[in-house]
């Protein structure tokens, strides 16, 4: 089935978001919100949704405001889903459990990050990453406990009204999960978008790389075999081929 994109923009016009796009791919619509170059996906299909990713801490009440200026209600949202334990993708989900009691749903491994509200020692794979190691590795967050604990492969229909699945992905951090949703997969830092234009290239964080490839071609040939799009932590959306070009055998 294919993928259209509906709409793209550079913000959301009531909010603070630095860009926004939403992609329908088959019977849902994923819109991306980003702040600080880190993504948050929220998932639609019908009258239901989810969100994957929360931000950071301190981006919590914009991306709250950015929700309402799309018409997405934050009462509305079934539950926020949790890559893995960074600050930049974990640190909202404690302002939205809190203020509106969503849901937060995690792979276990990563429970002792996210109750520190710090993170594992990261790993750098180019200049850039390693220009800038010393500050991502400092930075905390608002800790917070899961409601959802993820040790296997789970429907979050029950919970959420979408036919999405949610899975153990451990390549970027030992908790890491993704969610595929019928053709659209959100991978969280499993790889990443390119900074410019499209294309995919290794995430500036991960410290086995050879892990790393392995759990792409598995997730590609299983659980991600039927996704055409796949929405990263940074930067993208990117497609299958762009996905199978970088990480070809």
């Amino acid at each position: 089935m294919g993928t259209v994109l509906v709409v793209a923009a550079a913000v959301v016009s009531s909010g603070c978001a630095t860009r926004y796009e939403v992609t329908r791919v088959g019977a849902v619509t994923v819109h991306t919100i980003t702040h600080e170059h880190a993504n948050v996906h929220v998932v639609v299909e019908g009258d239901h949704a989810f969100a994957v990713d929360s931000g950071t801490s301190p981006m919590a009440e914009e991306l709250e405001r950015d929700l309402v200026a799309l018409d997405i209600r934050p009462e509305k949202l079934a539950a926020f889903v949790l890559t893995h334990g960074h600050y930049d993708h974990a640190g909202g989900a404690r302002h939205f459990q809190k203020k509106w009691k969503i849901p937060v749903v995690s792979g276990r491994a990563d429970m002792p990050m996210m109750a520190r509200g710090t993170m594992d020692p990261l790993c750098a794979t180019d200049f850039l990453a390693r220009s800038r190691v010393a500050f991502d590795s400092t930075q905390t967050f608002d800790p917070v406990v899961p409601d959802v604990v993820i040790d296997s492969r789970t429907s979050l229909f029950a919970l959420t009204g979408v036919h999405a699945e949610v899975l153990p992905l451990p390549s970027h951090t030992d908790g890491s999960v993704a969610v595929v949703a019928g053709h659209a997969a959100m991978v969280g830092d499993l790889f990443r978008g390119g900074l410019v234009g499209s294309g995919v290239e290794t995430h500036f964080y991960m410290c086995d790389l050879v892990k790393n490839r392995a759990f792409i071609h598995g997730f590609l040939a299983h659980e991600g075999r039927e996704a055409t799009m796949f929405f990263t932590g940074h930067f993208g959306p990117v497609t299958r081929d762009e996905v199978l070009a970088r990480f070809e055998e």
